[in-house]
């Protein structure tokens, strides 16, 4: 979910939501090093919450930057 997708720099989305509880679950993943994508994922993670917050979306957002998408969702 990305309201501007020219500062939103997510590669990979996934949502879930935990059904009855009414809480969702919003995580992306960046491809590369850590340490050049780390201002990335602040950005990412900012347009993410502010995206939740218009929708009114209960939840957690996450970005975790990681070698591959693959790798990054063994994180999760």
């Amino acid at each position: 979910m990305c309201i501007n997708a020219s500062f939103c720099y997510v590669e990979a989305e996934f949502v879930f939501s935990v059904l009855g509880k009414g809480l969702t679950l919003v995580a992306s993943v960046i491809e590369g090093e850590f340490n050049s994508n780390k201002d990335r994922a602040v950005v990412a993670q900012n347009a993410i919450k502010e995206a939740m917050k218009q929708e009114k979306t209960k939840g957690f957002a996450d970005v975790i930057v990681a070698k591959d998408v693959a790798e990054g969702l063994s994180y999760m």
